[in-house]
């Protein structure tokens, strides 16, 4: 039997919830969203000291006057008093995030087959101004990559129609006959490999082969 059954079945209707902690009472529930807006309205009207904000307070219906002020500093820094996310107290593992993150991005476009060395130079360069930047170890870029879906697929480079009976006969022909079917008699400095190379004539070169033609 699966566990914890009991906690997937639906249950009836009408049921009442069960007790619902105070955000005054410091058990992990936070101010509503409008509560923190009012609050910080009221402060920066100058209403913390009003009779009915100090009855509300004592009531424990009302933030406490630090909190307040930590619903201010808020707003002030980062432009909202939205509330933050449960942690334990605990910090994550240190991880690439933010702008560091879109910089990964960008370097691996521009340089797909990098090393970690290479990324971890490239962004400690870009954050040459941060006195606290510290060098990301290989796992981090990889759970990095892995986050944004940035992969890398693993392909051979065995040229199996090279491996085909005429292409093997030519290879022989061309090692061990003599010209025109090989270069077995040709002196060595006389070869020239053109192998994956290109080659133009235009303008004034073009009108000099001519004349010389």
């Amino acid at each position: 039997m699966p566990r914890n059954l009991d906690q997937r079945i639906r249950p009836p209707l009408q049921v009442f919830r069960g007790h619902v902690h105070h955000p005054s009472e410091c058990r992990g529930n936070p101010y509503s969203q409008d509560t923190r807006e009012m609050a910080v309205q009221n402060r920066l009207n100058g209403n913390d000291n009003h009779q009915n904000t100090i009855q509300l307070q004592q009531q424990h219906l009302y933030p406490h006057p630090d909190t307040v002020t930590r619903f201010t500093n808020r707003q002030q820094q980062v432009g909202h008093s939205r509330a933050y996310r449960h942690t334990g107290n605990v910090r994550s593992v240190r991880e690439i995030q933010g702008n560091n993150l879109i910089l990964l991005s960008l370097y691996r476009v521009a340089l797909p087959k990098a090393t970690h060395a290479e990324v971890n130079a490239f962004l400690y360069e870009m954050n040459s101004h941060d006195p606290h930047y510290q060098i990301y170890s290989p796992s981090q870029i990889c759970r990095a990559e892995q986050r944004i879906h940035l992969t890398k697929k693993r392909t051979s480079t065995t040229a199996y129609q090279a491996l085909e009976p005429r292409n093997v006969q030519w290879r022989e022909n061309y090692w061990n006959m003599n010209y025109p079917f090989g270069i077995a008699d040709i002196d060595p400095r006389k070869v020239i490999d053109l192998d994956e190379a290109a080659g133009s004539v235009d303008g004034d070169q073009a009108e000099r082969y001519q004349n010389h033609g």
